[in-house]
């Protein structure tokens, strides 16, 4: 299977170490930050994709992460980090969306990286993906 973004990793010079070699295909629940509506076209593109400049200075690692979709393990874990962000970022809504939906991470969808203490993984998507399909709006968090 091919990645969604290979040929931008390589342009970013992470394309033989990204993703990480311990990312994994499995099926796992996931929540993820989104804007009101599903079908935004900007629910679930990474940070990289979004604003490539914002990496201009970080390490192959942090390059890497920002070619996956970020994604917690627990609607917890998520609320957490969302209110963190908040007292760091003005208009964090604006940012990275004012809603929390959750869906099924499925084996064909790609690799993810191991969840950290946060809860969070990255998920780095095959060509075939579309997580619209498989993420529903929970509930509103700004």
């Amino acid at each position: 299977m091919n990645f969604k973004y290979k040929s931008k990793m390589l342009e970013a010079g992470v394309g033989d170490v990204c993703p990480p070699t311990e990312s994994i295909s499995q099926e796992i629940q996931a929540f993820r930050f989104i804007y009101e509506k599903i079908e935004d076209d900007r629910n679930f593109v990474p940070a990289y994709i979004k604003k490539p400049q914002r990496f201009n200075d970080k390490s192959d690692t942090e390059k890497c992460s920002g070619f996956g979709v970020s994604l917690y393990k627990s609607e917890e874990h998520a609320i957490k980090k969302y209110s963190a962000l908040a007292n760091i970022i003005q208009n964090i809504g604006k940012t990275i969306g004012t809603h929390l939906a959750q869906g099924k991470v499925l084996k064909d969808f790609g690799v993810i990286t191991p969840i950290d203490i946060e809860g969070h993984f990255d998920l780095h998507e095959f060509d075939s993906c579309n997580l619209q399909n498989s993420f529903v709006v929970v509930r509103k968090i700004a």
